[in-house]
């Protein structure tokens, strides 16, 4: 390295690890489960389905291109993951009957249920990126 760039930080990762402990357990997805889904569904990348804890299991198409393009990294697929658990968080939330991410009023018009949604998880992925 040249003297100029001494002590400049090139790149930075960050990751949750927990020594001599297990992971927190619970939380609204139990686990995310590859699954290869039926050619009249090929397009769809994936959904949560309630798992044996009562909490929800995100299946994800191997088929689909999108994730064909990212399962040879796991950064790449945790991110994929990320948005599609992002989204399905919404989904079930907004089925709830006292929803925690929308209000009443968010669900009155399509237009606002949309725009609440993409804005919901749009903030889901910058914290994934930031954080």
């Amino acid at each position: 390295m040249m003297d100029e760039n001494k002590g400049e930080k090139l790149d930075e990762k960050k990751r949750k690890i927990y020594l001599e402990e297990e992971p927190p357990t619970g939380g609204i997805f139990e686990r995310c489960e590859p699954v290869e889904f039926p050619d009249e569904i090929i397009e769809l990348m994936g959904e949560a389905i309630p798992g044996e804890r009562g909490g929800y299991i995100l299946q994800y198409n191997t088929r689909h291109p999108e994730q064909e393009s990212v399962q040879d990294s796991e950064d790449l697929l945790a991110a994929y993951l990320f948005r599609l658990l992002s989204y399905e968080l919404c989904r079930i939330d907004v089925s709830q009957e006292d929803p925690r991410l929308f209000a009443k009023s968010d669900l009155e018009l399509p237009e606002t249920l949309l725009q609440k949604t993409l804005g919901l998880w749009g903030e889901f992925i910058y914290n994934y990126h930031i954080a």
